[in-house]
């Protein structure tokens, strides 16, 4: 099954773009202990889990609240680091509007 397009705050439909969210989790993953076996396993995860959600097209905000579940499982501190900023990008977003 394809990854679905993702639909971006401002509406705008994009197609689902791996190597982006990867960037992301790896900067919140900096100095961190985790094996890059461990994190390829852990993105590989997160894809499937967007990838057999069975839609066409996902809402970035609900591809963020995958990262930061899957990022809570493995590492705290990669979770508060991808969360703070994540939130913020979110709150600034609809604080716009």
């Amino acid at each position: 099954m394809a990854l679905p397009r993702v639909i971006k705050n401002n509406g705008e439909r994009q197609p689902f773009n791996g190597s982006k969210l990867k960037r992301g989790m790896l900067r919140a993953l900096e100095k961190r202990p985790l094996s890059s076996e461990e994190i390829d396993t852990l993105f590989g995860k997160i894809l499937n889990q967007i990838r057999t959600s069975g839609v066409r097209e996902i809402k970035s905000i609900e591809v963020g609240e995958i990262m930061m579940n899957a990022l809570k499982t493995v590492d705290s501190v990669a979770y508060v680091r991808f969360a703070s900023v994540y939130r913020e990008v979110i709150s600034k977003t609809f604080l716009r509007k």
